[in-house]
């Protein structure tokens, strides 16, 4: 009980400043300070589950959704500034995604969300992009960045296929690659 407890708070954290985000001006220093602490508590919540031994399926899950409002808060404040490439990529990650869930919920009989190195890649290039706006190669960031989430999603519907068993902490095909 103490455990599902101590993590929950970095998950609720996450959610309430998400929710705070929606009432800032985006890139202002109240909307930053919401931004630090949900993107703060999310980095910080991994090793809490693990120091009060918390690690399971329902604290992935309850971290995925977390993850998921904090992301869909920072975007709708930031959609204006982001180039139209990025909606068509979010959109193509969002598909992948949800085809990703169906085929592992099918396989596994539970919602599968991996916690792989592409997908921890991807949430701290996602998560400091906004520091990036000011800066003349914005764009290009931000196609860099929309690569990388899109090779994040095609590695988790890849693991929703070819994986035996599904680990929500198995690290992906380039943590494979790499202890190899």
């Amino acid at each position: 009980m103490y455990e599902a407890y101590c993590q929950s708070h970095y998950h609720a954290l996450r959610i309430i400043s998400a929710i705070a985000m929606l009432f800032t001006i985006p890139l202002s220093v109240p909307f930053f300070v919401f931004y630090a602490v949900g993107g703060l508590s999310n980095m910080i919540d991994g090793a809490v589950a693990r120091k009060c031994g918390s690690t399971g399926d329902f604290g992935a899950r309850l971290d995925s959704v977390a993850d998921l409002l904090f992301c869909a808060a920072a975007l709708m404040q930031l959609w204006r500034m982001l180039p139209a490439f990025v909606w068509w990529a979010a959109g193509a990650i969002v598909a992948i995604k949800i085809t990703a869930g169906v085929v592992g919920f099918a396989r596994f009989g539970k919602l599968c969300l991996p916690h792989t190195l592409l997908n921890k890649i991807t949430g701290a290039a996602v998560f400091l992009l906004p520091c990036f706006y000011r800066f003349g190669f914005f764009d290009a960031l931000c196609y860099a960045v929309s690569a990388v989430a899109l090779l994040a999603a095609a590695e988790e519907l890849t693991c929703a296929i070819c994986r035996k068993t599904f680990d929500a902490e198995y690290k992906g095909v380039l943590f494979d690659i790499a202890s190899h």
